[in-house]
Formats: C-alpha cells, sequence, structure tokens
C-alpha cells in the first residue's frame, strides 16, 4: 500500500516530511541531517503542534534543499499522527504479507 510522500516545495526527495522522524518519548522531530525540531505550539489544548529549530535551520548547509521558510522547516502533529505512525510501521514490517493481497 502506497502512502503519501508530502514534498518541499523545493522537491528534494530527502527532505520531505516523510524523512523526519518523531520520536515520541522526547517529543521532538529529528530532521535528516540530524538536527533536532521541538515543539513550538504554547497551547497544551490545541489539536495541532508545530515543530521547528529555527537556529539549526538557518545555519544548515542544505536549508535550500529543505525549503524556503525565513524561520525553518515546521513540521506539524495532530491528533490522528500516532495511528498513522502505527499503520506504516505495520505495513513496512509485513510486506510480504501485504504483497498477497
Amino acid at each position: 500500500m502506497p502512502f503519501a510522500n508530502y514534498s518541499t516545495q523545493i522537491g528534494d526527495s530527502r527532505y520531505f516530511n516523510n524523512k523526519f522522524k518523531y520520536q515520541k518519548e522526547d517529543n521532538i522531530y529529528i530532521c535528516p541531517e540530524g538536527e533536532k525540531l521541538y515543539c513550538i505550539t504554547i497551547k497544551e489544548d490545541t489539536k495541532t503542534k508545530n515543530y521547528n529549530n529555527s537556529e539549526a535551520c538557518t545555519n544548515c548547509k542544505n536549508k535550500s534543499k529543505c525549503n524556503t521558510a525565513k524561520n525553518g522547516k515546521v513540521m506539524s502533529r495532530d491528533g490522528f499522527s500516532n495511528l498513522s505512525d502505527i499503520i506504516i510501521k505495520r505495513v513496512e514490517d509485513n510486506k510480504k504479507l501485504y504483497r498477497q493481497r
């Protein structure tokens, strides 16, 4: 089952959203360059949380391949993201089984 790979406006597949890995235990994203994106959403009761590290993005040598935003890449995570992560992992772990479908 194919999953949507959300591109950047620049189009370099190394920096598509699916290449940014979420670490639940630390509540951060890790970018393809190994930098941490921290939760910048202040309200606790909001449905969507945003993650960014403007300092790391501004100084990144590959920023032009990742995004054009002045303050760097912003990743968003909503209430369904955990469920999506579980489904994607299940499919990736059982590729042979899903090929039989």
